[in-house]
């Protein structure tokens, strides 16, 4: 057998082969690793112009400002709430002490200015007439007596029959019978206004909100007894809670529509009046309009939407 001799191979060339692929595969991993930390491209959002409401290149580099499709919508609307109230509203009470007779009205019921809401018992009224008139009818003949008496003492007085100080006296007393009558006119006067004060009358036209007596409850004049609420809702108020920074956008005249969701449907509302205090909790003030409501189609304490339609344009330029 032929026996091969040792032959000698350098380290070298053993680790060279294995170095050389660490290098590859390290090489291979560093660059999916940096392929791996690029950031991905954003996508670019064109803006808005402001002048003409159309898209524009971001890369021009203007000053364009940017407004998306919720931008739009609440740039060119604003919405406020109102809250509708009674153009007057009166606690109505008695102008008379005495028992509820009579009560002529429910709650809800429309009345016509002047109409009966409750009628008192008038027993004890009648009878402060009666005797309002029998005294009248005494200080009348106490005055017709007096009156002879005082003309007769004139004429002695003329003739030398009595004394100045004898005519002083008749004539005191023919004044005090004068003025007895006419209190006793003015007694009369008052009992026959209570006798119509037992009627408790509607001072306007309006919708009884509130009925606070029953038949047979006593009412007094002090302190007054409040008997019933009305409201007169031919004409409403709506009260717009508006933010301080709104202000300019409302004035004195302008019309606005309020739309009122239990009914589904808007109306005209005319300002009329803007109370510019500021609410410092709010930081809002009320602007007050005026409603039609002849058709007694709204309520007092109805809720109402108001909406103003804006321009971006002035907006900004504001």
């Amino acid at each position: 057998m032929k026996m091969f001799k040792n032959v000698f191979v350098p380290s070298s060339f053993v680790i060279f082969p294995f170095v050389f692929v660490s290098l590859l595969f390290n090489m291979g991993c560093n660059e999916g690793q940096a392929t791996a930390k690029l950031p991905k491209e954003k996508k670019k959002v064109s803006p808005i112009s402001s002048e003409t409401g159309n898209f524009e290149d971001i890369s021009s580099g203007s000053n364009t400002k940017m407004y998306s499709e919720e931008d739009l919508k609440e740039n060119s609307n604003r919405i406020y709430t109102g809250t509708t109230e009674a153009h007057q509203r009166s606690t109505i009470g008695p102008t008379a002490g005495g028992v509820v007779k009579k009560v002529w009205v429910r709650e809800g019921d429309f009345v016509k200015a002047k109409s009966p809401i409750v009628t008192l018992d008038k027993s004890d009224i009648n009878l402060q007439r009666r005797q309002a008139q029998a005294a009248l009818d005494a200080a009348k003949a106490n005055y017709e007596l007096s009156k002879m008496d005082w003309e007769r003492s004139q004429a002695l007085l003329q003739s030398g029959g009595i004394s100045q100080s004898q005519f002083d006296m008749i004539d005191a007393k023919f004044k005090a019978a004068k003025a007895g009558m006419e209190q006793a006119t003015v007694a009369l006067d008052m009992a026959r206004k209570a006798l119509g004060d037992a009627t408790i009358k509607a001072p306007y036209d309006g919708i009884v909100v509130k009925r606070l007596v029953s038949e047979g409850e006593r009412v007094t004049m002090m302190p007054p007894t409040p008997i019933a609420i009305i409201e007169e809702i031919d004409t409403l108020d709506l009260r717009i809670q508006v933010p301080e920074t709104d202000m300019k956008l409302f004035k004195v005249g302008d019309e606005v529509n309020a739309y009122f969701s239990a009914l589904g449907k808007e109306v005209k509302v005319k300002i009329v009046k803007i109370v510019e205090s500021v609410d410092p909790r709010t930081r809002s003030f009320s602007v007050i309009g005026e409603i039609d409501n002849k058709n007694h189609e709204l309520r007092s304490g109805m809720f109402a939407e108001i909406k103003l339609s804006t321009d971006i344009k002035e907006e900004e330029k504001k």
